[in-house]
């Protein structure tokens, strides 16, 4: 991000020409462009690099057909966003992020308990099978979980 902000713009137009290409979305170049710009002004320290979501496990395309994170669990990682976002204030999940969390945790199997090793995670590992997972016990499906997601924010394709 702090290299986009010294070059100049003929090299972020060139850069954006060989990118967009390759995105999937509903959303035109033009906003694609308007929404960027704003990201020019933002400051990202190098310490709390942490994404969204900050607990999950992967899946490589092998079981469900698309690269994708299942969130460990979503009710953890939305109250865990709030408090980085909102530090000062109280928070309780609703309903909503209820049930689809716990619709993730039945469809993948990975509930709490899972919440350090997904924490954790600095590695994937392969499976018997050849799949990259961290937990080969248990059968997921990643699919529901993008989803469920592209539902909630009302994507239609990611």
């Amino acid at each position: 991000m702090e290299k986009a902000k010294t070059v100049d713009l003929g090299t972020l137009d060139a850069v954006m020409n060989a990118v967009l290409p390759l995105v999937t979305t509903n959303l035109d170049n033009s906003k694609i462009v308007s929404m960027i710009q704003p990201l020019l002004t933002y400051s990202m320290p190098e310490e709390n690099q942490d994404g969204f979501p900050f607990a999950h496990m992967p899946d490589d395309g092998s079981i469900t057909g698309s690269d994708c994170v299942i969130p460990v669990t979503l009710e953890y990682n939305v109250t865990r966003l709030h408090q980085f976002l909102f530090p000062n204030e109280e928070y309780t999940s609703s309903p909503v992020v209820q049930g689809y969390s716990y619709q993730i945790v039945i469809d993948s199997g990975y509930g709490e308990e899972d919440i350090d090793t997904a924490l954790g995670m600095d590695e994937v590992r392969k499976s018997p099978n050849g799949h990259r997972s961290c937990k080969t016990r248990r059968m997921w499906k990643p699919a529901v979980t993008v989803m469920i997601i592209k539902r909630m924010l009302g994507i239609k394709r990611l």
